[in-house]
C-alpha cells in the first residue's frame, strides 16, 4: 500500500494465504473494517499506523473475527488493532463488539488499544517490546487460552493486560525473558465492582521482583 492507503472491509470476509498487506507510512491503517459481521484470515500485517481500525454504528451484534493472522510492528510503534473512539464522530464509537483472534501471531508491538464488549484470544505466540505501551489495552471482558508471551526490552513498566473488567486466562505463559514484565492492571476496584472477576488457571507467570498485578 501507499503511505496514505487504506482497504475496506465493510460486512465481508478477507482472506489470504500468509498474504502480506504492508506500508511503510505511519498516518493511516492498513484495513479499515465495518459492518455487522466481518472475518479477516491467513494474512502477514505490518507497517502502518495501525493494522486494523474497527470502526461501528455503535450497535449490537458486530462481531469480528481473526484467524492464522500475523502482526508485525506498526510503523507508527502504535497499537496493531484499535476502535475507532473519535470524540468528533461518536458513531464511529465501536463499542458494542464481540472480537475474536485465533491462531495468530504477534510480533513486538501492542496487539489491542480498543473497546469491546468481549474479547477472545486463543492459541497464539506474542513477542513484545514492553516499551511500546501494554500489549492489551481494553474494556470489556477478556478472555484467553493458550499464549505463549516472550517480552522484549522490559525496563519499562507497562502490563501485559490494562483493562476494567473481568479477565479469564487458561494456559498463557507469561514469560521470564529479560526479567519478565508485569502482568495485570486493573483500572477499577473489584471490592466495590461485583461483576469484575479475575482467573488464571494453569499459567507460568514470570514478573521478577515487580507487583504481577496492582489496581
Amino acid at each position: 500500500l501507499g503511505p496514505s492507503d487504506t482497504l475496506y472491509c465493510d460486512r465481508g470476509i478477507l482472506r489470504g494465504c500468509q498474504s502480506s498487506i504492508w506500508s511503510d507510512g505511519s498516518s493511516h491503517a492498513l484495513l479499515q473494517i465495518s459492518g455487522a459481521q466481518n472475518r479477516l484470515e491467513g494474512l502477514v500485517l505490518a507497517g502502518g499506523k495501525n493494522h486494523v481500525q474497527i470502526v461501528g454504528p455503535n450497535v449490537d451484534g458486530m462481531v469480528t473475527t481473526m484467524s492464522e493472522m500475523v502482526f508485525e510492528r506498526t510503523a507508527s510503534g502504535e497499537a496493531s488493532i484499535v476502535t475507532d473512539t473519535s470524540v468528533n464522530n461518536p458513531e464511529l464509537a465501536g463499542f458494542s463488539m464481540s472480537l475474536t483472534i485465533e491462531k495468530f501471531k504477534s510480533d513486538s508491538c501492542t496487539l489491542l488499544k480498543l473497546c469491546a464488549d468481549e474479547v477472545n484470544l486463543h492459541d497464539g505466540w506474542v513477542e513484545w517490546d514492553v516499551g511500546s505501551g501494554h500489549w492489551l489495552d481494553i474494556s470489556g471482558k477478556l478472555n484467553i487460552t493458550n499464549i505463549c508471551g516472550v517480552p522484549l526490552n522490559t525496563s519499562s513498566n507497562n502490563y501485559w493486560i490494562n483493562t476494567a473488567s473481568t479477565v479469564a486466562i487458561k494456559s498463557f505463559r507469561f514469560g521470564g525473558e529479560n526479567t519478565g514484565a508485569r502482568i495485570l492492571h486493573l483500572t477499577q476496584d473489584v471490592a466495590t465492582t461485583a461483576c469484575t472477576v479475575v482467573s488464571f488457571q494453569d499459567c507460568a507467570m514470570y514478573c521478577a521482583s515487580r507487583p504481577w498485578m496492582t489496581i
